[in-house]
């Protein structure tokens, strides 16, 4: 596990007030970008992402999901819209929240999302009341990242699925300089830690 002090949440919520509007411009509704199969446009690629992990997560019509970062609401809507889902996003920033919010009414959605301006790691949900937890790319944002897998699995009926897409330090042991860039890419992302595949807790 690679771990950055210099990232505190207050500047992780201040990145995403401020950026959100400029990663609109660039990249779309979707915030996040990686499954490319050649050289398909920042929504198609995004969308394809969210397809390929509702696919792997074996996602059902209907399900209740929690999106976890959720952005300016992407996922959320694309879940609504093509899988019927009920879908709860969860945000640090407000300017986000609104985003969303927004968008899943242009979308046509809004009766099956709702945003909720939240701190990830101190959001409730009540004891096996959702089908699905969904998070693309903020896990690596949270600061307690086991008691928040512990905390979301009681949120979860039994048979309920996660769906995590979540970038990783690299397998251990790591040299000097691949822990150096690691340590930069915390620190420029604002991830306060990033460990390897196998830290990730099984069974």
């Amino acid at each position: 596990m690679i771990s950055c002090p210099d990232v505190h949440k207050d500047v992780i919520r201040k990145h995403y007030n401020i950026a959100t509007l400029f990663y609109r411009s660039l990249w779309g509704q979707h915030i996040h970008h990686e499954l490319w199969s050649g050289d398909e446009s920042p929504s198609v690629e995004a969308r394809q992402l969210t397809e390929q992990l509702a696919i792997e997560a074996d996602i059902q019509q209907g399900d209740r999901v929690v999106d976890i970062g959720c952005g300016r609401g992407g996922s959320s809507i694309d879940l609504a819209k093509q899988l019927k889902c009920q879908v709860t996003g969860v945000t640090i920033s407000s300017c986000q929240k609104r985003y969303a919010t927004w968008s899943s009414r242009f979308a046509g959605t809004s009766s099956a999302t709702e945003f909720l301006w939240l701190d990830a790691e101190t959001v409730e949900f009540p004891q096996d009341s959702l089908d699905v937890a969904w998070s693309v790319k903020c896990t690596e944002h949270l600061f307690d990242k086991a008691a928040f897998f512990q905390k979301m699995t009681t949120w979860l009926r039994p048979g309920g699925k996660v769906a995590i897409g979540a970038c990783f330090a690299g397998d251990d042991p790591l040299s000097e300089p691949q822990q150096k860039l690691v340590y930069d890419v915390c620190e420029g992302f604002f991830c306060p830690s990033l460990g390897s595949k196998k830290t990730i807790p099984t069974g």
